[in-house]
């Protein structure tokens, strides 16, 4: 089985290498964060609308989230763009005699660093406010990785 994993990240390498560069339009993206997984779409060259599902577990619930956010870009160095936005998302909290559902917005600011032309990694701090079913407001820190392709 890690041999398997071992062939994909090289395969992985390997074609990022010989791909493309840094965000623009029309490239697409896999990425990763904390509990979740997800999928990136470069509206422009500096603009990106992201979708992820995040899926925990823990000894006492079980939490499936789905969110959205769009980011703007502003090039501080040439491998380093800071950005900032916004995004909704939806999260379902089941518990061992219960559950809930909750409704959230949020804005994050954060750094994006290129480590090769389809490698980057991001870290991000934000506010998440909770609407429902009751009003609530969070900070968050957050990191990922981004594997982009066409």
């Amino acid at each position: 089985m890690t041999k398997k994993y071992l062939w994909l990240l090289i395969v992985s390498v390997f074609i990022s290498a010989t791909s493309y560069g840094q965000l623009t339009q029309g490239k697409m993206a896999l990425t990763t964060n904390g509990s979740g997984i997800g999928a990136s779409y470069a509206l422009a060259n500096n603009m990106r609308l992201n979708a992820g599902v995040d899926l925990s577990f823990q000894e006492n619930y079980t939490r499936f989230g789905v969110n959205g956010s769009l980011w703007l870009y502003r090039d501080i160095a040439a491998d380093l763009a800071g950005y900032f936005g916004g995004g909704f998302g939806f999260t379902s909290m089941s518990y061992t005699n219960s559950s809930t559902n909750s409704f959230h917005l949020n804005a994050v600011y954060g750094a994006e660093y290129w480590l090769s032309p389809m490698f980057s990694v991001n870290v991000d701090l934000g506010a998440d406010i909770q609407l429902s079913p009751d009003f609530g407001l969070s900070f968050m820190s957050e990191g990922g990785l981004s594997w982009w392709f066409k």
